[in-house]
This record gives C-alpha cells, sequence and structure tokens, in this order.
C-alpha cells in the first residue's frame, strides 16, 4: 500500500472514534476520506473548512463562550485572554484554519499530502474535544501495538472495497480493539463486527457487553475473531481466524487446488529431476543478457516465496519447465499449513486478445470466491498487494498468434493493473517470446532506458513508463542427462551415447524419453549435432501411443494430424469433444463414446472445463501443424505466423522425410528459387509467406571484375533508362575509391572476383537493370538463402565457425556474446583486419538452391526501401559480423547513399 493510502486508511480509523460528533454535525466523515480517494483533495479541504466552523460554534455553545460581533475563526487567539483554560484548543482551531486558509489562495494545486496534513489537524480537534467530554472512546488512554494496527489497517481497506465503512472503532488495551463496519444500500443497513484481540479474557468480557457496544438493533451480517492465540480458535472454534488464515473466510482455496488436480495439473506426487536457473539482468546498450546468478530452481523459489522481492518473469525453450514451476510454486503455497500466502494460476491462452484483465481473472475464479462478481478483481489486486496472493500467468506468449509490439503491450498493460511496488506476480513465457524484440526487455528491466516508441505506446494505454515495476528475469536450464539427475532408464540410454557427449534435454524431451523405447529413442539421437530431436521423439511417443494408426500413415492419422494443423493457423487451442466425436467418430473414438478416455492420443491432452480439451503441451499441437506442411504445404492464407519451435520441426521433418513416413521429395534447383511457401524470419516473428513468382538468382555476388565492365560501359553509353527516376542528377557510379581500405582494390588483379563494394544504393539498381535484371526484395534475397523450410544459415543450421566470411571466423572461434566480439575488435588484429573474399571460398557456404556466399562476407543490397528512398534493407551480414548476425534471416538498415567495404549486391530475374 502506498504512504498515502496508509494515512488515509489511519485517518478513516481515527474518525471512526467520533461518531458521537459526526452525528450531531449531521456530516458524514466519509465523505472528504472518499474526495481524496477519488483524486480531487481540495474538495476535502473545502469540507474541513465548513466543517470546522460548525465545530467550532458547536464546542462554543457547549461550553458557552461568547464571540465578539466581528469574530474570524483565523483570530481565534482573541478569545485566549478571556478563555485562557481553553488556550490549547482554540490555537488548535486557528492553526487549522489558517492553514486552509492558505491551501485556499492556490486552490487548483492542492495535492493529497497538503489535504493529509489539513486533515490531521481537524483529526487532533476531535480528539481534544472526544477527551474533554468524556466519550467512550479516549483516543490516548491505548496506543495500539504494531501488530494490531496492522490487523486494522488490513481490515478497514479489505472492508471497504466490499463497500462497507468503518462504523465504530474501541480500543480496549494496546493489543485489543474492536471495529464495527457498515453498509447501507437504499435503506437496508448490514453490519460486520471483527475482535481483535490474543485475550480470551478480554473476548469473554466483550460477549457479554457486545450489545452495549452495537448501539443498533440492525442485524449483523457476520461476526468474527481476528487472533494469533491458537488457543483461542481451540476454545472458540467458530469464526476465528488469523490473518494469514482470514483469506480462506472468502476463498476457497481447497476447493480451488481440487478442481486443478482434476483439470489434471499434476498437482499431485510427480517424480521429477531438478531443475537449475539462471537470473538475468538486460544490458541495454549492448542489446544482451549476462548472468547475474545460477542456482537451484527450488532454493530460487524458495527465496523468492518468502522475500519482499516482486515479479518474476520465467523464461524456458519450449518444453523447457515453465509450467512446472508453476505447479511448484502452487505446492509449495498448498503445503504450507499455517495459510501465510495463496497462489492463483492463469493459463493465459484461454484469455483473448483484447479482453479486460478484470473479465479474464474474474471469469476464472468466480466459482472461487465468496463475492459478488465485482468485487473479485479488486479483492485479489488487494490481496496481492498485501503479500497474500500470489498471481501466476502462465505463457504470456501464447496469447499471440503472432507477435506485435502493440498487441504485446496492450496484454502487458491489462496485467500491469494488478502491479503495485508491493505485487508478487509471475509471469511465464517462451525464451524465443523474449529474443524477439529488444522493446519486452526494456518493459521488464527498471534500470533500462525505454526508447520513445515504447514510451508512446504505453501512454496510449495509460502506462507511466516511470511507474513500471522491476521483474528479475529466470531462465530455466535444461537437464544435464548425467547419472545423478536421471532415472535408471535415462542412465541405460546415456550409457549407449558415447560418454564424450555431454547431453542437454529439456524437461519435456525427459518425459517424452521415459515413454518411448530405449531403441527408438537412439533413433531420435544426432550424434553430428550431440542432441536429440523433439520432433522425432514426439512421432515416437505418437507410435508408442497408437503404433497402428501413426506407422501406417493411416487415413485416421493423416486427418488427425490435418484437422489440428487447421486449428493451429486459425489460432484454435482449445476443442469440444464433440465437435472431434463429430468429426472423427468410431476411427478415433474407442466404443464410440465421446469422452476423453476413449480417445486415441488421450495422453497429448488434459481436460478443462465441460467436454472441452487442450494439448497438454502446445509442442504437440506445433509437432502436428509441422508435420501435415512438409506433407501437403495447404495454408488458408498467403502468410502465417509460426512460432521458431515449428520452424525446427519443419526443418528436422524436411532433412529426414522417410522417418516421418513423409514421401513426397523435396528438389530444388539449381539457381532457381520457385514460387510456393517459404519459412522466414526468426524467434517469435518466424512466418510462413508465399513467394508469388519464380526467380534466377546470380550465383555470386557482382564483383569486381563485372563492375568494371559496367563502368566502361557507363562511359560508352547514356544508362539514364536504367537509372532510378529518384536518383539525384548528375550521380556518378563510380565508388568511392578514397573509402576502400585496399586502395588498389578495383585495379589490382587480384581482386577481380571480389565482391564490388563501396558503392550505393543508385548504382546497384542501374547495374542490375543495365543487365536485364533486378535487385532481389529482402524477402525473395531470405528465400534464396534459406530454401523453403527455413535453414538458419544457407548451408543448414550448423553452428560452423569454417563456413562463412564472418568474425568468428578471423578470431578463429565463436563470438557469442557481444562483449567477446567486442574484445576482439578492439585488441585483435584479425578481427579488425578482415576483408571481403573471393567468390571461390568457403564452399560450403552455399544455399539449398546453389546460391553462394549468402551469409557472410559482404551484406547486400536488396531491393527494399523506405518510402521516402532514404533507407534501403540490407541482408546477409558481412565479414566484420559475428556468426550469430550473419544468418540468412539478417538484416540491416542502411542509408541510400551507403558507401561501405562491407556493402555489395547480386542480382536475380523473374521467369515469365
Amino acid at each position: 500500500m502506498s504512504k498515502p493510502n496508509h494515512l488515509l486508511q489511519s485517518l478513516q480509523i481515527e474518525l471512526a472514534k467520533h461518531k458521537k460528533i459526526e452525528d450531531v454535525l449531521g456530516q458524514s466523515f466519509q465523505r472528504p476520506i472518499s474526495s481524496i480517494k477519488d483524486g480531487y483533495p481540495e474538495f476535502a479541504v473545502g469540507w474541513i473548512n465548513d466543517v470546522l466552523n460548525k465545530l467550532f460554534d458547536y464546542w462554543t455553545f457547549e461550553n458557552n463562550l461568547e464571540l465578539p460581533n466581528d469574530f474570524q475563526l483565523e483570530n481565534a487567539s482573541v478569545l485566549i485572554k478571556k478563555y485562557p483554560s481553553f488556550e490549547s484548543i482554540i490555537k488548535s482551531f486557528e492553526k487549522t484554519q489558517k492553514k486552509i486558509l492558505e491551501k485556499k489562495g492556490d486552490w487548483g494545486n492542492i495535492d493529497v499530502d497538503g489535504a493529509i496534513d489539513v486533515f490531521s489537524e481537524f483529526i487532533e480537534i476531535l480528539k481534544w474535544i472526544s477527551k474533554s467530554e468524556n466519550n467512550l472512546i479516549e483516543s490516548d488512554s491505548f496506543r495500539l501495538n504494531e501488530n494490531v494496527t496492522k490487523k486494522t489497517l488490513f481490515l478497514v481497506e479489505f472492508f471497504e472495497i466490499l463497500k462497507f465503512r468503518l462504523f465504530k472503532f474501541i480500543e480496549f488495551n494496546q493489543e485489543s480493539a474492536y471495529l464495527l463496519f457498515e453498509k447501507k444500500t437504499g435503506l437496508k443497513h448490514e453490519y460486520i463486527e471483527v475482535v481483535i484481540s490474543d485475550n480470551l479474557r478480554v473476548l469473554e468480557g466483550i460477549q457479554t457487553s457486545k450489545q452495549s457496544i452495537l448501539e443498533t438493533t440492525y442485524p449483523l451480517k457476520t461476526s468474527f475473531i481476528l487472533t494469533d492465540n491458537y488457543s483461542i480458535a481451540q476454545q472458540i472454534p467458530k469464526d476465528v481466524f488469523t490473518l494469514d488464515s482470514f483469506v480462506s473466510k472468502y476463498l476457497d482455496y481447497n476447493r480451488y487446488l481440487e478442481n486443478l488436480r482434476i483439470i489434471d495439473y499434476n498437482l499431485g506426487d510427480e517424480k521429477f529431476v531438478e531443475l537449475s536457473g539462471e537470473l538475468l539482468s538486460y544490458i541495454t546498450d549492448k542489446q544482451e543478457f549476462k548472468i547475474v546468478s545460477t542456482s537451484d530452481i527450488n532454493l530460487i523459489l524458495e527465496e523468492f516465496l518468502n522475500s519482499e522481492r516482486g515479479n518474476l518473469f520465467v523464461l524456458s525453450k519450449p518444453g523447457g519447465g515453465k509450467s512446472f514451476i508453476c505447479r511448484s510454486i502452487l505446492k509449495k503455497i498448498s503445503s504450507n499449513h499455517n495459510d501465510s500466502k495463496y497462489s492463483i494460476y492463469f493459463d493465459v491462452s484461454l484469455m483473448t486478445l483484447g479482453e479486460k484483465i478484470e473479465d479474464f481473472i474474474i471469469r476464472n475464479t468466480s466459482n472461487y470466491f465468496d463475492l459478488q462478481a465485482n468485487e473479485i478483481f479488486d479483492v485479489i489486486y488487494f490481496l496481492n498487494n498485501y503479500g497474500r496472493l500470489i498471481l501466476i500467468f502462465d505463457g504470456l506468449d501464447e496469447v499471440f498468434d503472432k507477435f506485435d509490439i502493440k498487441d504485446f503491450i496492450s496484454v502487458f498493460g491489462e496485467i500491469s493493473k494488478l502491479f503495485t511496488h508491493k505485487s508478487k506476480i509471475i509471469i511465464t513465457s517462451r525464451l524465443s517470446f523474449l529474443m524477439s524484440s529488444k522493446h519486452i526487455s526494456e518493459l521488464l528491466n527498471k534500470e533500462a532506458l525505454i526508447s520513445d516508441k515504447i514510451a508512446t505506446e504505453l501512454n496510449s494505454v495509460g502506462l507511466d513508463p516511470l511507474q513500471l515495476p522491476n521483474f528479475e528475469i529466470l531462465k530455466l536450464n535444461d537437464i544435464q542427462l548425467k547419472e545423478i539427475e536421471v532415472s535408471k532408464k535415462h542412465l541405460k540410454l546415456s550409457r549407449e551415447i558415447p560418454k564424450t557427449n555431454d547431453i542437454s534435454i529439456t524437461p519435456l524431451e525427459y518425459r517424452l524419453l521415459e515413454n518411448i523405447p530405449i531403441n527408438q529413442s537412439l533413433t531420435s539421437f544426432s550424434f553430428k549435432n550431440n542432441k536429440f530431436s523433439k520432433s522425432k521423439l514426439i512421432y515416437n511417443y505418437l507410435i508408442t501411443l497408437a503404433d497402428d494408426l501413426v506407422k501406417s500413415n493411416s487415413k485416421t492419422f493423416q486427418d488427425f494430424v490435418n484437422y489440428f494443423s487447421q486449428s493451429y493457423q486459425k489460432n484454435v487451442l482449445h476443442f469440444e469433444l464433440l465437435q472431434l466425436f463429430t468429426f472423427f467418430g468410431q476411427d478415433l473414438f474407442i466404443d464410440n463414446i465421446p469422452s476423453l478416455k476413449n480417445m486415441a492420443f488421450r495422453e497429448l491432452f488434459v481436460e478443462f472445463g465441460e467436454n472441452k480439451i487442450k494439448f497438454k503441451h502446445k509442442n504437440y499441437l506445433e509437432f502436428m501443424f509441422a508435420l501435415a506442411y512438409v506433407n501437403n504445404p495447404v495454408l488458408i492464407d498467403d502468410c502465417i505466423s509460426i512460432s521458431d519451435e515449428i520452424r525446427i520441426y519443419i526443418n528436422e521433418m524436411n532433412n529426414d522425410r522417410s522417418y516421418f513416413n513423409i514421401f513426397n521429395k523435396y528438389h530444388p534447383s539449381e539457381l532457381l528459387v520457385d514460387k510456393g511457401y517459404y519459412v522466414t524470419g526468426e524467434y517469435d516473428n518466424t512466418k510462413i509467406r508465399k513467394l508469388d513468382k519464380n526467380l534466377i538468382f546470380d550465383e555470386y555476388f557482382v564483383t569486381v571484375k563485372e563492375y568494371n565492365e559496367f563502368l566502361s560501359a557507363v562511359k560508352k553509353f547514356d544508362i539514364k533508362e536504367f537509372e532510378h527516376s529518384l536518383q539525384p542528377t548528375g550521380f556518378s557510379h563510380t565508388p568511392q575509391y578514397t573509402r576502400l581500405k585496399e586502395k588498389d582494390y578495383f585495379f589490382d588483379e587480384k581482386f577481380l572476383d571480389y565482391p564490388a563494394i563501396c558503392l550505393s544504393y543508385w548504382s546497384a539498381y542501374a547495374y542490375a537493370s543495365f543487365m536485364g535484371k533486378r535487385l532481389p526484395t529482402s524477402f525473395e534475397w531470405e528465400c534464396a538463402t534459406r530454401g523453403k523450410y527455413g535453414n538458419l544459415f544457407s548451408w543448414g543450421n550448423s553452428v560452423e565457425i569454417s563456413a562463412a566470411n564472418s568474425a568468428d571466423y578471423w578470431a578463429d572461434e565463436l563470438l557469442v556474446v557481444y562483449d567477446k566480439w567486442k574484445d576482439h575488435f578492439d585488441k585483435s588484429g584479425n578481427v579488425r583486419g578482415g576483408n571481403p573474399v573471393g567468390k571461390d571460398t568457403f564452399e560450403k557456404n552455399k544455399s539449398d538452391f546453389g546460391i553462394r556466399h549468402m551469409c557472410g562476407n559482404i551484406w547486400e543490397y536488396s531491393s527494399t526501401v523506405s518510402e521516402d528512398y532514404s533507407k534501403v534493407v540490407i541482408c546477409g551480414g558481412s565479414f566484420d559480423n559475428p556468426l550469430r548476425a550473419i544468418k540468412g534471416s539478417s538484416k540491416g538498415i542502411a542509408k541510400i547513399l551507403t558507401f561501405s567495404n562491407a556493402v555489395g549486391f547480386r542480382c536475380c530475374k523473374e521467369l515469365h
């Protein structure tokens, strides 16, 4: 709770002690509190001004004080000479009135702190009057201890959410207090009373005098005791709570957990290996993460749950254990017998894009709260802010069928309604989702400098970038297939693989290996890449579940795969059992019974709701799409977004078609990039897009020799018809010789088959046009480089520093992180001394279509330009970029008038 809110609650408690004065004045003491909370502190000060004068009139009348005809309250000290015994209260009235007049002089700038300051002075006057009149509550008689004060503030704020105001407050001693809450609905009155005490004798005394305390004939809605004395709970078993267990009065947590068990959320006993994780921090200027610490997941979670640390963003590979983390937290909390914390789990895949977080939370929790629907969100917010309730949002990435920063901020903005400086919220997502955009990293890191673009988007959904909470980022590590960490089956499997291999697997792969025979597991292992193919593991699991349907590639299995492929494309993640039964009938349902228990491949699914199912892991749905796509790429749109995991599945299936019973062959033609579907992009920006034309690409980049021949032609002929219409008048196509690292680059014969560089986009355009060709678009360039099935590099997916001309090649080591590359660039002459190379080098750097040198060596101009023709997209990376930056999807932005030693071009031609 923020400091102003905390003070307001304290003031509200004090006001409740002066109910008699409130009734005499006929003024609601709740009104100024509400004005401050609603954002109108000036109204609260105005109210105090009016009531202060009424209170002064009441007090002077009760005490028979005579006032001069020209009396003004701000000059009340003139009364002291005549009434010296009232000096302190007269000065208090005067001081308060002067403060009000001072505030009224700058009425439009009264803030909450200013209003609370005036309010505090007003309450001191109320205390003096109440004490002097021997009111039932003498506020200075006792000073509540910190524990009782904490409980009182908690209850006042909680019941305020339920529209109950504090009607009466009595201190019995430092450790005991009585609170009466009132709610008016029209003519109806409802009351709730709470006694806070650890003293049994005090409680028994209250029981006998309760009616004199509650001066009303209206019925109580409920009555209960709040105590930390467990012996009291044994002697007065009904309606006795600790502050920790109080939540259970309104949340049926046991029924909530039981429902999670029913939907097979694996909250029961589950044998599992230990996971470790890395806490990360984002380095803004390098746009990468660094590891802060590595530890066992159980230790990290234990520390998180028992500390003041706020929000946690959990990342992993697909199947990497995110949901296991959610289960672990729920288990830890549900097994905590003192009920100090509760946790509620939300499957974010059930949230629709554009849905309000309030509606989503109410929809998923209303069955477990003994509250009105419109009260649930505010209560959850309150309990989370007080550290009593931890909220888990599992699978943030699953809300989106494609990544869009505006959509992300819209959803993040909804969840942010729950953020406070005390909130404890856990969000999980695939690692690739975080890698999709540096802007997500900015949002999670309070220390990061938020870009203007993100600040604008945040403001558009009503978020102040400076008020964003900080997230700790936890990346889950893979499991090492070692003796001390795995089951006997895994140990036996590891012995079949050479001891020198240190093999990593995800938790999902761990489970798949447990459920398929060892011989099939071994066929899923790539000795070349030293890892298991997840697509093969899933395929073998399907064989284990329904051998007769899968191995024969039966029509039922094909229909099953195609059905869920279409579902993935429509972003349908949840399925009605009756609809599945209508479509498949007895081919899929044993004994013709439409239930999950009778369904083939039932182990892939989990039931939720009534007659609804979903895949236990999104990986299974993604597998279905990939298998259907490689078998027969039928898409509902010319461009669809897919996950990077699907790209991997598609690539693995294409490279070993017979393993998956895929019998149509893929035979790319030399230099012919044929029309059809292509996998492009990376991380969560991966897409399948349709190329609608056939293209012949040049095998190599345009060389120095070829460009020199073009320059000779330029001298002989007028090439204006081949130049771009927006090219500046009088522009020269001569390379910028003065910028060349090798000054004789265009004149020495040894460079003739090297790429033509230090040229602008205008010259590349003119050359291509003059040759009867054109520059490829950035999309066409990527298709030609990666092939139809989305290779990471032109040569495939393996990370090989000897395969292409890159900074890693010159450094002779893999430069995984920015610091390593920068260190080499600054200190080593090798990387800084790197250069383009000729066309007959790096034989392996060749795409499926036989096109050479697409990754690394030089960036290549595309025909994709900005609307104002000031910038152009360049592709492929160059000799001074690390291997991770020369992938087939690598793109950069260059000025149209770029003259660089690292930028050249190649041409293509359409086939009609």
